[in-house]
């Protein structure tokens, strides 16, 4: 069956909260601690989604990749918040795939609808932050045409977390969008 991307709805809440807690619990495992990869709940995610779903503010993109009716992917982006940085213009908050539907280009068409919902807000630059350790991702990211721009240690999971800065350039968003749609 063939994955679609569309814009997520509160009513996506609790498949973005499953592949959320999921994605955290499988990717992450050991380079956070246990206990908060085991804190994560499914049903307190659900709450969060649906009250930032339903109070979607403009700019901010949440997409979804769906085979059949069951969720199997998510990336949310949007403008300058804590997950820019200066010199782009937004960026990219999440993206996480159910391991099943790795390495079948998921991720990649969420990444490029984003990036095509960006751009019609005239956005012409992303960031991310990635985990560092992350080695599957930052490769995926790097096959996607983002380059490194630092290294920094940030807050989060109860400390301090090493992460890397990726960004595009609009060739490198455009470049990805034309793959994605050939």
């Amino acid at each position: 069956m063939s994955v679609s991307i569309r814009d997520a709805t509160p009513e996506d809440a609790p498949g973005i909260a499953l592949v959320h807690v999921e994605g955290w619990q499988t990717t992450y495992r050991g380079l956070l601690p246990d206990s908060y990869l085991d804190g994560l709940d499914v049903r307190q995610r659900t709450d969060t989604w649906h009250r930032g779903l339903a109070a979607q503010s403009p700019g901010r993109y949440v997409v979804v990749a769906e085979v059949g009716r069951e969720v199997v992917g998510f990336g949310s982006a949007g403008p300058a918040g804590n997950e820019a940085l200066e010199g782009y213009d937004c960026g990219v908050s999440a993206l996480y795939v159910r391991p099943a539907h790795r390495s079948r280009r998921t991720g990649e068409r969420l990444l490029a609808g984003l990036f095509e919902r960006l751009r019609k807000d005239g956005r012409r630059t992303v960031s991310l932050w990635v985990l560092d350790g992350n080695d599957r991702a930052e490769a995926f990211y790097r096959r996607q045409g983002a380059h490194e721009i630092r290294r920094e240690h940030r807050p989060g999971a109860g400390g301090t977390i090493p992460e890397i800065a990726m960004g595009w350039s609009e060739p490198a968003m455009t470049a990805l969008i034309e793959r994605t749609a050939a």
